[in-house]
């Protein structure tokens, strides 16, 4: 059976048995503005808007409870019959709404004058290519070819953090730049690893020497020195051919670059040798050597993707601008070359016999190499400032 509840006097009343529900109107118990409703339900009706409640013409359909003449027995219907003419008027008042939306407005604003306003917004341009460059690369079938597109995106893409957020009023031409990235991709690794094979044995081994110190040392004048000499070339190339005309800060940013194009192409062979010890994990180790070496090589990746770049890039922009202030001030040129190279040799080398012994503080490293890459391009736009130079 069904009951219902009202307020009366600011409290609940009930339950009732819906058939009393017309006696307690008669008797004045429940008003046309008594709120009732039906036991279990949340909704909750004005009484007046209840149908046969106060008009006997309906009595038979009031709270949707038809009388059973035989019996008597209540039958439980819709309480809410009401609400359907609300709703209706609803679905009618969306259907318009949705007969006035202009969808060509609305839905797909695309026109000549937003095309435009696209085009020129260096942002849009910036998010579309971080969204949609890795998924074309993922498209390639070769993955030696996605490994080698991959690494070159994030070289180009800390490329333009350098450009367009650090040095900022550098207006170098892409060209070179792209010039000195492949230059020491290409040329500069091949050269690096020709120079390797006249070197001695003794000296190639120093950084996997079991002592402690003279692991450091080889990773400094081993491993820092002869990678960052490589790394400077294109900065001397530029000097070479503009002399007095060439731009110290145009000369900083070709050193990054030459530093971005390093570290890609040898963040290449780092993920093949990653891959090749998942290979030997699993087959050593079964599914469980498996998945700690595809853990290895995922982590090698990004490492190297995303932050071995970057430092590649601060440790030959140290050394440029090193090399780019002796030159604009024509003193102590050779001093100055030397004193950069000690300086990017020493920081590259002491982070990679950290990584080996405790990471934590190899991240320091490559904090303070750029505290101190910042710190010296603020002093280098400050000299252009005061010796201003001819651009080309």
């Amino acid at each position: 059976m069904v009951e219902i509840y009202f307020e009366k006097d600011g409290s609940v009343k009930g339950p009732y048995p819906a058939d009393q529900l017309k006696a307690l109107a008669k008797q004045g118990v429940i008003s046309p503005e008594t709120v009732i409703w039906k036991n279990g339900s949340d909704k909750k009706f004005i009484a007046s808007n209840i149908r046969g409640l106060f008009q006997p013409e309906h009595t038979e359909d009031f709270l949707g409870i038809g009388i059973n003449k035989s019996n008597e027995t209540p039958q439980i219907a819709d309480f809410g019959v009401q609400s359907v003419s609300a709703v209706r008027d609803q679905a009618s008042q969306f259907v318009q709404d949705l007969k006035e939306v202009d969808f060509k407005d609305e839905v797909f604003p695309i026109d000549q004058t937003l095309i435009k306003k696209m085009i020129e917004d260096s942002v849009f341009w910036i998010i579309t290519a971080l969204a949609g460059v890795p998924l074309i690369i993922a498209t390639l079938e070769k993955k030696d070819l996605q490994l080698t597109a991959f690494a070159l995106f994030f070289a180009v893409l800390w490329g333009f953090i350098f450009k367009s957020l650090v040095i900022k009023n550098s207006e170098v031409g892409l060209g070179m730049l792209s010039a000195s990235l492949f230059f020491t991709g290409f040329i500069g690794i091949s050269l690096l690893l020709f120079l390797y094979g006249f070197l001695p044995k003794s000296y190639m081994g120093m950084a996997e020497s079991d002592s402690s110190t003279i692991s450091l040392l080889g990773y400094i004048f081993q491993v820092g020195l002869c990678e960052e000499v490589i790394k400077i070339l294109p900065v001397f190339a530029y000097i070479l051919v503009y002399r007095k005309k060439a731009d110290p800060l145009k000369a900083v940013l070709i050193g990054i670059f030459s530093g971005l194009g390093f570290a890609a192409f040898e963040n290449m062979t780092y993920g093949q040798r990653a891959i090749n010890i998942s290979a030997i994990l699993a087959k050593e180790g079964g599914q469980r050597g498996a998945a700690v070496g595809t853990q290895m090589a995922m982590v090698t990746v990004l490492l190297r993707s995303l932050s071995l770049v970057f430092c590649h890039a601060t440790w030959s922009g140290i050394f440029a601008y090193f090399v780019a202030i002796g030159f604009a001030s024509g003193k102590r040129c050779l001093a100055m070359f030397v004193i950069g190279l000690a300086v990017s040799a020493i920081l590259h080398g002491a982070y990679d016999w950290l990584t080996g012994i405790q990471l934590t503080i190899a991240t320091g490293v490559v904090v303070l190499s750029f505290v101190m890459f910042y710190a010296y391009l603020i002093k280098l736009k400050e000299f252009a400032l005061q010796e201003p130079t001819t651009t080309t």
